[in-house]
């Protein structure tokens, strides 16, 4: 199936002029850009290398020279490669090094293939989105302005890349028309499943589960990535049993121990021959390096495997234990943990409390992975949509069987995303957290300082007078909690929150509602 991307052209063009590159969402089809980029070059007469990090998890710049076969190094070659024009070395999924040994190597190998003299050779490699946000040395590698602004992330102003979206509803159009079942299902199915079919990703997970015979009926609940990837795995991986799911749990076990996204082939069919032969026939697993290890088809369904077979969001205390201590576990297992809280955000109607209590457990727990803490407070400022999803949470402040420092820092991490969303340009929904500045007055002196952040990122964005009155009764409540301790720092975190001069249109609005019953 070939689809026309415009972003394709755009690291082409991109390219010609320097090294840079190629971010976005996992399954946003960022390998096949980059490949399809390479491709195009190297048909119009450039040189060009590639790479993919996944399958060369080496642990220095001789293990890889050793892993490519060279009798030099990879800089050495390089700098003797003949030719005078613009040459391109592609380094696919960085993010496969998910913080092991291999992170430390390719970041080398980017910086001495850039500080090559001549700037003959242009390093073009990709990366998920989370990864560079936390990668400030890649950041630092690839400084610079976006050369295309249709495809930049503005998170990423000072790093030269290509956004890659999701597809276009253009280039779901081609897919459509090239793959009829998938649109007969797609208008089975209706909105929802749309939305999800523009992640390339999923659409390919709606060819596998069609071509495994699925009525397109079958696709009529599916409303999450999670849910997809629930029907996937029953399609996929149950019906061959719990030797299957053995069978993948030895698999995971090895590459999170060694933190790389491949295991050995023999030390994986230790457990499960047999199903191990048949989830390589699923192509759920694939063979790697002349077939002497196995990985998963694509880093998703590693990260899905491990949110139902190595993480325990059932059992709070032993998920807290395998994200605790152990450098870079955070890092390996954040979308695995997303995967996990979206169940549990499912799975948990009534206030979402089991939820709540799972991002209080690990936000809120200093001894947590800071990667884990990060990625339980964005789940957590990501989902609510309503009032009543935030009643765990409030349930929390208000529960004296929970720890309560562990739960004004979960507040407060969960703030702080939020936050970062606004500034990102995404959507918040503000009825919950209205509701929450509401209900948090009780508990003002815990969450003072969480709680002031809370009014001034809400202040001017409700539109209502239920919302207005929440507010007030919070921003009263700091007020009056600075007011009855002058000598302690909350006079200070009052004066801050309520500016007098000068003043500001939130903060105008803030005082307003402060006073409206004085």
């Amino acid at each position: 199936m070939q689809i026309d991307r415009p972003c394709i052209e755009a690291v082409t063009d991109g390219a010609l002029d320097g090294s840079l590159l190629l971010v976005g969402d996992p399954g946003a089809g960022k390998s096949a850009v980059l490949s399809t980029a390479a491709t195009r070059l190297k048909t119009s007469g450039y040189d060009v290398i590639e790479l993919a990090v996944d399958r060369l998890p080496v642990e220095s710049l001789e293990g890889l020279r050793s892993e490519l076969g060279l009798s030099h190094s990879l800089t050495d070659v390089l700098i003797n490669w003949p030719g005078d024009k613009p040459a391109f070395f592609f380094i696919d999924a960085l993010d496969a090094t998910r913080g092991g040994p291999s992170e430390a190597v390719f970041r080398a190998l980017i910086s001495d293939v850039l500080a090559l003299p001549g700037g003959r050779w242009r390093i073009i490699a990709s990366i998920r989105a989370f990864d560079l946000r936390l990668g400030q040395q890649f950041r630092d590698l690839f400084h610079g302005a976006a050369p295309d602004l249709e495809f930049a992330a503005k998170s990423f102003s000072d790093v030269r890349h290509v956004h890659v979206p999701s597809w276009s509803e253009n280039e779901l159009g081609q897919v459509r028309a090239q793959a009829p079942q998938i649109d007969i299902a797609l208008q089975a199915a209706g909105q929802r499943l749309h939305d999800l079919a523009l992640v390339p990703f999923n659409t390919r997970l709606l060819a596998d589960l069609i071509s495994d015979g699925l009525a397109p009926a079958a696709f009529g609940e599916i409303s999450s990535q999670v849910e997809l990837l629930d029907l996937y795995w029953r399609h996929r991986i149950l019906k061959h049993g719990s030797s299957a799911e053995i069978c993948l749990n030895a698999a995971l076990s090895e590459m999170i121990a060694a933190r790389a996204l491949r295991a050995r082939k023999l030390e994986v069919a230790k457990a499960e021959p047999a199903a191990l032969d048949q989830l390589l026939g699923e192509n759920v697993l694939i063979l790697m390096e002349n077939d002497q290890f196995i990985g998963f088809r694509h880093h998703i369904l590693f990260d899905y495997a491990a949110s139902r077979l190595y993480l325990r969001p059932d059992d709070l205390e032993q998920t807290a234990t395998l994200l605790q201590g152990t450098q870079g576990v955070g890092f390996l297992l954040a979308p695995a943990l997303a995967f996990a809280l979206e169940r549990l955000w499912a799975d948990s109607r009534d206030g979402r409390t089991r939820f709540w209590n799972a991002v209080i457990r690990i936000a809120g727990d200093p001894q947590c992975d800071p990667v884990a803490r990060s990625v339980a407070a964005r789940t957590a400022s990501e989902l609510p949509r309503t009032a009543e999803d935030i009643g765990g949470l409030i349930k929390g402040l208000s529960d004296q069987d929970v720890h309560k420092s562990r739960v004004a820092r979960a507040f407060g991490h969960v703030i702080g995303s939020i936050a970062v969303r606004l500034e990102d340009k995404q959507s918040v929904a503000v009825a919950p957290w209205c509701e929450l500045a509401a209900q948090a007055v009780p508990y003002v002196e815990a969450v003072l300082y969480p709680l002031r952040t809370l009014l001034f990122l809400l202040v001017e964005r409700i539109d209502s007078e239920t919302q207005r009155d929440q507010l007030g009764c919070a921003a009263r409540a700091i007020l009056e909690f600075a007011l009855d301790h002058p000598t302690t720092s909350a006079q200070l975190t009052a004066k801050r929150s309520i500016q007098w001069q000068p003043p500001t249109v939130a903060t105008s609005r803030l005082l307003d509602i402060c006073c409206a019953d004085y």
